[in-house]
């Protein structure tokens, strides 16, 4: 899969608008970004690739959960009591932790807070 598709894929999620915040999620540095939007055919390394699609799905639940994109990023970026103070923003990137981050996101849609 390019960058292309993933990015037009992720284009209507608002919070990956935010450059800082997709390369904090991705772990890469924000020259990096810029050079793969520059190169249009660019191919992800696994890593990367699952990371964003692990955003996408995280960012796309979260607006669900607190109704809009605005608040999402907002939670996205501060230690969270749920999580053991983690930001959610860097659960991202451990396979472990985003299946930990889903399930907490599950919890709040349905009221389940234990």
């Amino acid at each position: 899969m390019t960058l292309n598709e993933l990015l037009s894929a992720a284009r209507r999620a608002p919070l990956l608008q935010k450059r800082p915040l997709v390369c904090r999620a991705l772990g890469i540095s924000e020259r990096t970004l810029r050079r793969w939007l520059h190169e249009p055919s660019a191919h992800l390394k696994p890593a990367h690739g699952e990371r964003l699609l692990r955003l996408i799905a995280v960012s796309a639940h979260a607006e669900i959960v607190f109704g809009s994109g605005a608040a999402a990023e907002r939670w996205f970026t501060v230690p969270a009591m749920g999580l053991d103070r983690q930001v959610p923003l860097d659960m991202i990137k451990e396979s472990a932790d985003y299946e930990q981050l889903a399930a907490f996101l599950g919890r709040l849609e349905y009221g389940v807070y234990q």
